[in-house]
């Protein structure tokens, strides 16, 4: 979609238009992503933002690798770290459409083992609590930092389970598990995704790989061809290094993996990974090429336990950011805080990514400034009625210089929040929140430190959003 740049208005940076007509465009929110990177010190990010099945913009932003003296492109390759187990999620359930594993069968029936709770013997442990968490089967923090090496792992999925989930291992201890009944409480759990992995082998004609399952079922269908949890695998010289912030200096942490790499040691490029989410945003298909059933993918975005995880369907989340409901999955791992996103709005039917190798929960921010872009670009009005018939005037004066009111009109009583956003979608003031009842009101706004430019008001109800602009000049 074109982008329109007017030649004079009263802000120096680029702005949202509204047409004539009603239709609205944005600049990409570029110079927002490169404050939030020097802000905190992500040394590079690679982000895509799509509406339905087409990609509106794409970016690659800072260092790929500091000592090669690469940067980010279209192709670099980050670790994908949490959101991989929305991958190895799709490949089981892939042969849960087969018939090939049951979602409520017992583990030990696909393994040449037994795992089971030592606080529960004989307790059944099923692929659905793993999918949700609710398993018993954790990550030990005794194991998780040792189990953190340079290179490939050198033990396959079975391998690992038995020494980690089996008496006598020797990663075995009472601390893998959850003192309580299978089934009945949330832990969250990344290593038990390698008994999902193991599973899969088991009645895999890839009996010995994981990662070679996944290119023939998923990976190449969807011509993901440099993605890969195997580092062997993939050209380095393409991956971005991991480095972690130690107050004056970026400092790299080598491409590591571990035993457990299913449930988060995927390498893939953020244009690579939008095709994986398209897929299953639209209903497990792309492009003619079908990776699930779209029963499948409903499935997988129902919540499965709402009275023990209120928001965790089949190994895909949901969470509430910015104003919507979204699934998919946040990442972090050792030395990160969420420094990945993969979220996808079924409201908006639109999705984002966002990859760094660097340490943030702030990735957030730039998901939500994306989402943000998307809406405005494809004028999606989306909501649930709760401010149907409700108008949002306009701000008056406008442009103003100290302040000025900001009046709406309600039907009914609601729930309401009135935000102001700035143009790259960062919520810049809150001005009220609350039940409010029928009929008018008017809030001042004061300009306090903001600096001049266009800004946004938008009043929000659940999924319903009204929107009004103004410009600030400050004298």
């Amino acid at each position: 979609m074109r982008m329109f740049k007017p030649d004079t208005l009263f802000i120096s940076v680029a702005v949202l238009l509204i047409t004539a007509n009603g239709t609205c465009f944005a600049d990409p929110p570029d110079a927002y992503i490169l404050e939030i990177m020097a802000q905190y010190h992500f040394p590079g990010c690679a982000a895509v933002a799509a509406s339905g099945d087409s990609i509106l913009w794409s970016g690659a932003f800072g260092d790929a690798n500091f000592n090669q003296g690469t940067i980010v492109t279209d192709s670099t390759l980050f670790y994908l770290l949490s959101p991989s187990k929305t991958v190895t999620a799709v490949v089981f359930m892939q042969l849960w459409e087969d018939g090939l594993v049951g979602l409520d069968d017992d583990i030990c029936d696909y393994l040449p083992c037994t795992i089971e709770n030592p606080f529960y013997p004989g307790v059944t442990i099923t692929p659905r609590m793993i999918l949700t968490h609710t398993s018993t089967l954790v990550d030990n923090p005794a194991w998780n930092n040792e189990m953190i090496a340079l290179g490939d792992s050198t033990y396959s999925n079975i391998e690992f389970c038995q020494e980690y989930f089996v008496s006598g291992g020797s990663l075995y201890s009472t601390d893998n598990f959850v003192n309580c009944e299978p089934g009945s409480d949330y832990n969250y759990s990344t290593i038990s995704f390698a008994v999902l992995a193991a599973i899969t082998e088991s009645v895999s004609t890839y009996s010995d790989s994981f990662d070679l399952h996944c290119r023939e079922y998923l990976f190449d269908p969807l011509l993901m061809d440099n993605t890969s949890f195997i580092i062997s695998s993939i050209d380095t010289t393409q991956l971005a290094m991991p480095y972690y912030w130690n107050g004056s200096a970026h400092v790299p942490y080598g491409y590591f993996t571990s035993p457990h790499y299913p449930g988060s040691w995927l390498r893939t490029s953020a244009l690579q990974l939008e095709s994986f989410l398209i897929a299953f945003m639209q209903g497990g298909e792309i492009g003619g090429v079908r990776i699930l059933e779209s029963a499948t993918v409903d499935s997988m975005t129902t919540i499965q336990f709402p009275g023990i995880a209120p928001d965790q369907g089949l190994a895909w989340r949901r969470v509430y950011s910015g104003g919507r409901e979204l699934w998919g999955h946040p990442g972090g791992g050792i030395g990160y805080f969420g420094s990945t996103e993969m979220f996808y709005c079924p409201a908006e039917n639109s999705s984002v990514i966002v990859l760094t190798n660097g340490e943030s929960g702030a990735t957030s921010l730039i998901m939500d400034s994306l989402f943000n872009y998307v809406s405005v670009e494809m004028s999606i009005e989306t909501g649930d009625g709760a401010l149907s018939g409700a108008v949002l005037s306009r701000a008056c004066p406008n442009p103003f210089t100290g302040s000025t009111l900001i009046t709406f009109d309600l039907p009914a009583s609601a729930q309401i929040h009135l935000e102001v956003y700035d143009i790259y979608g960062r919520k810049v003031r809150l001005l009220v929140e609350g039940g409010y009842p029928a009929g008018t009101t008017s809030v001042d706004f004061q300009q306090g430190e903001l600096a001049s430019g266009l800004y946004f008001i938008v009043l929000r109800s659940g999924f319903d959003i009204l929107t009004e602009m103004c410009v600030l000049l400050k004298q």
